[in-house]
């Protein structure tokens, strides 16, 4: 008698799941940016495309310089050991700013202690919004105001700087040296020729002279010869007194 053996054979299959992604050691940055990218899903090729036209890389890591401001949108082709593939993209993935552009001016340039100045901010989005804003006036204060007024209190002349800095954290600085001129506030000084004298009569005058002796950086006058009259002249006309008072 025969015996038939019969065997029965199993076998299993296992089906590997691959999760393709990558990662990047930042997504927000200014120019010039060196940006490392690495895929995370277990790949063992790799091609990158950067989204600005460059080269593509196949490395992992893979770092990439932009050097012009964009929102980029990066692809990866990921192929695995069992010779399957795919394709991870992330758009809009990057964004690469070139940080503001920045000016300044001023209302007065020439001033007095004292005298208000307004200062305006001229700004231009690099490919963000601003988000503050930095004076330094050169007299040791500042000021986080777009538009700031602001007061000098001694002479001299300042150096006036202003840093806009947009939300990624790039900022740009506008310097203007020796912008501000502060002039000392000039001491007024005169003699006259006759300042007391007497008369015989209350009808008989005196004639009387005045000598500028202010300071050298006057540059307009305004004498009160204390009878109602007055002049803008720098050396007035010699004044004319009867009997009085004169102050």
């Amino acid at each position: 008698m025969k015996k038939l053996l019969i065997l029965s054979f199993l076998t299993t299959f296992a089906w590997i799941s691959y999760a393709g992604d990558f990662t990047a050691d930042t997504t927000r940055a200014c120019v010039p940016a060196l940006i490392t990218f690495t895929e995370t899903g277990g790949g063992v090729g790799w091609e990158w495309d950067f989204g600005d036209g460059s080269t593509k890389v196949y490395t992992n890591p893979a770092p990439h310089p932009y050097t012009s401001p964009g929102v980029y949108t990066i692809t990866c082709k990921v192929t695995y050991s069992d010779g399957s593939s795919e394709v991870v993209t992330k758009t809009g993935y990057v964004t690469v700013s070139a940080g503001p552009k920045v000016s300044l001016t001023a209302n007065k340039k020439v001033i007095c202690p004292g005298d208000p100045i307004n200062f305006t901010a001229t700004v231009t989005p690099g490919g963000n919004a601003v988000s503050s804003y930095s004076w330094d006036f050169g007299d040791g204060t500042t000021s986080n105001t777009m538009n700031p007024t602001h007061v000098y209190t001694t002479s001299g002349t300042r150096s006036v700087s202003l840093r806009a800095t947009d939300t990624i954290g790039c900022s740009n600085r506008a310097d203007s040296i020796q912008y501000i001129l502060i002039n000392p506030e000039p001491t007024a000084n005169f003699t006259v020729s006759d300042s007391a004298f007497c008369v015989k009569t209350a009808d008989e005058t005196r004639q009387a002279t005045f000598t500028n002796l202010s300071d050298a950086s006057a540059t307009s006058f305004y004498w009160s010869f204390g009878d109602g009259t007055n002049s803008t002249q720098k050396d007035p006309p010699t004044k004319t007194y009867g009997v009085g008072f004169y102050d």
